[in-house]
């Protein structure tokens, strides 16, 4: 698992968190300053992706891949979703429809990440178990 990353399995959500506060800092940082200041905040955070003393997510970086979290459990639910944040956060504000449906949504939408400015990558993997 790595920092834009959430698996769905066995009824539960696993994703890397060590990302939260940072993000949360930007988003707190994002609402208080005026519309100028909002892209270099975006930016410096940006520039901490895939740093040492910044937060790690999957990219074209191989290095990336030496600080994913992995680990294993017993499987018993009858898939297991992957999926990036950015479809995540989709997931969950729109739970009452399967995962067919919220794909054909996405692709539909045409809303904006109200905090950032665009809209973000939305990628699944539905695997069946």
């Amino acid at each position: 698992m790595i920092g834009d990353c959430v698996m769905i399995v066995n009824n539960q959500v696993i994703t890397d968190h060590r990302v939260d506060c940072l993000f949360e800092q930007g988003k707190f940082a994002i609402k208080s300053n005026d519309e100028a200041d909002k892209k270099t905040i975006l930016q410096n955070i940006r520039k901490l992706a895939n740093k040492p003393d910044g937060y790690w997510i999957g990219s074209l970086d191989k290095s990336s891949i030496n600080h994913v979290i992995n680990g294993s459990l017993e499987v018993t639910s009858n898939h297991i979703v992957l999926m990036t944040d950015g479809f995540y956060d989709f997931y969950t504000q729109n739970s009452g429809y399967n995962f067919g449906e919220l794909i054909e949504m996405r692709k539909e939408s045409t809303n904006i990440d109200p905090i950032y400015g665009k809209k973000d990558d939305a990628s699944i993997l539905i695997i069946d178990v």
